[in-house]
């Protein structure tokens, strides 16, 4: 009986032992994504995707909600890219992604949610001011954490296409 019980504690600790094993190299194997726009026009997704693709970029669309999805290395050279390139040409709504969240989103998805929200909303006050033909808004916020005691500062990188000879002024 004793041996019996010591076969079937090997036999288990084995399966274990290969299970963890196999969600590991699964874990480690694709590398982690993130959500680049999540509310484009498919027209919109098309360009992007292409675009990125013709980068080197690996670009993938979520097909439950999608979203335009990229490795989180490769995210802001993503979005500087796309810039450079005027894509995408209509900016979502800025909120409108967090409308759609499912219930356990992770605290990153949903920061990287919340910084593209506010990237379009910036953006979309941007355009209101007039001999600007459209702006592009990225930021750089850093994660708080409680054991850095020096947390550095927010920064935007803000591209703004101005209309033939128009300038913008100190005031704007």
């Amino acid at each position: 009986m004793n041996q019996l019980l010591k076969e079937h504690c090997q036999t288990a600790l084995a399966l274990i032992v290969t299970f963890v094993g196999i969600i590991l190299f699964i874990s480690f194997r694709e590398p982690s994504k993130t959500t680049l726009f999540s509310s484009l026009s498919e027209a919109d997704k098309s360009k992007v995707v292409e675009s990125l693709r013709q980068n080197g970029i690996n670009v993938s669309l979520d097909s439950a909600t999608g979203e335009v999805l990229v490795p989180s290395t490769d995210y802001y050279q993503s979005k500087m890219l796309l810039a450079a390139e005027g894509l995408p040409e209509s900016l979502p709504n800025g909120y409108d992604s967090l409308d759609n969240m499912p219930m356990g989103t992770s605290r990153s998805v949903e920061a990287v949610k919340i910084r593209n929200g506010l990237e379009n909303e910036l953006a979309r006050s941007i355009n209101e001011i007039s001999g600007i033909l459209g702006a592009r808004v990225h930021l750089a916020i850093p994660d708080k954490s409680v054991f850095v005691r020096e947390r550095g500062k927010p920064t935007a990188s803000v591209f703004v296409k101005l209309g033939a000879g128009r300038s913008l002024g100190k005031i704007k």
